[in-house]
């Protein structure tokens, strides 16, 4: 199946209606949704784990994917990443732009933070590394690192 441009319908109705075939023979009307901005994470979070990334895809519980006939699975599979991966690459890589904005604010004014802050300097530093390791690394962008250098990122020296 090659990857097209969701249609008018799609757009309007919030994803596609397919009719899923189950192994049982039964067929199923599903609708493969458009995912909110909002639900991004959620995404992210199944987005190794195809039978759980088609139930999320379809709003159906945990197993369901385990029904379908190889041909629907794959189908709700292409569709889902077809409706849904373009805007969660956009999203990831304004997520990991924006961490690299805060790491590198942060960076400027770790230096100037009294003794007694650096801690919490630190620790804040640390979470914004980790949140831009993960989601570097889940960019595919042609001619971009999949993961920050640490120089980049790193806390300054202090004094």
């Amino acid at each position: 199946m090659s990857e097209s441009q969701p249609n008018t319908f799609e757009i309007i109705a919030g994803g596609a209606r397919i009719e899923a075939l189950l192994l049982s023979g039964e067929s199923q009307p599903v609708v493969v949704r458009y995912v909110s901005i909002r639900e991004m994470d959620a995404l992210d979070a199944v987005v190794v784990d195809e039978p759980s990334l088609i139930e999320f895809f379809c709003r159906q519980e945990k197993g369901w994917a385990d029904t379908l006939n190889p041909e629907s699975y794959e189908t709700i599979l292409q569709k889902g990443k077809e409706l849904n991966f373009p805007i969660r690459d956009r999203w990831l890589a304004r997520s990991v732009a924006t961490l690299r904005e805060k790491a590198r604010q942060l960076k400027s004014m770790g230096a100037a933070l009294p003794e007694a802050m650096q801690p919490l300097y630190e620790a804040e530093m640390n979470k914004v590394e980790r949140q831009l390791l993960l989601s570097s690394a889940q960019i595919s962008s042609p001619g971009e690192s999949a993961s920050p250098s640490a120089s980049s990122i790193s806390p300054p020296a202090t004094s």
